[in-house]
């Protein structure tokens, strides 16, 4: 797994990462999306990195601003 964290900046590498090590909430459904390794769900459709505490929105459901968040 490739992570480099610079304050705000991530670099991770999702295509990797193992989905069986989590302690976070999984999206229900049969794709798994291996970001929630890293994020935390939270009220009022947003989640919270787990690498640098930031509170990101997810518009809708939606889990692109949080994969971009973590490939910054």
């Amino acid at each position: 797994m490739n992570v480099e964290n610079t304050d705000t900046h991530h670099s991770i590498d999702t295509n990797s990462m193992d989905i069986n090590q989590t302690n976070t909430i999984k999206p229900s459904g049969t794709n798994v999306n291996n970001l929630w390794n890293y994020m935390e769900k939270q009220i009022n459709e947003k989640a919270k990195c787990g690498v640098c505490g930031v509170i990101l929105s997810r518009k809708n459901g939606a889990t692109t601003g949080l994969r971009k968040h973590l490939h910054q």
